[in-house]
């Protein structure tokens, strides 16, 4: 892994967070990126602490502008794209006869789906 650039949404937290520290203990260049700025800066943060390099990117990956600046962020500090690892998510928490809104559909099949 050294050297590559690994990109993985949903990077403040859970299964992401750990994933970021996995590639970047193995020598990675990790990108991460989430929706709210907080959480994501102090991962961020904390990869610097461990000496790992890193760039952080608020994107909400359901807006194609948003995965725009993704790439467009990483190609310019890294030059490259090795690994591109979709863990962003998000879920419906009630049933589905009980949705009043058809958009919560529609916004967790953008984020989970397309």
């Amino acid at each position: 892994m050294k050297n590559k650039v690994v990109i993985i949404t949903g990077g403040s937290s859970g299964i992401g967070k750990a994933m970021a520290f996995a590639f970047g203990n193995e020598g990675a260049k990790v990108v991460i990126s989430a929706r709210h700025s907080g959480p994501l800066l102090l991962v961020g943060q904390e990869l610097s602490q461990r000496g790992i390099e890193n760039e952080t990117v608020v994107a909400d990956v359901s807006i194609e502008a948003d995965t725009r600046k993704l790439i467009e962020t990483t190609i310019n500090r890294f030059g490259k794209i090795d690994i591109l690892i979709n863990n962003a998510g998000i879920t419906m928490r009630s049933l589905f006869e009980d949705l009043e809104d058809i958009e919560v559909i529609r916004k967790v099949m953008d984020v989970n789906f397309y």
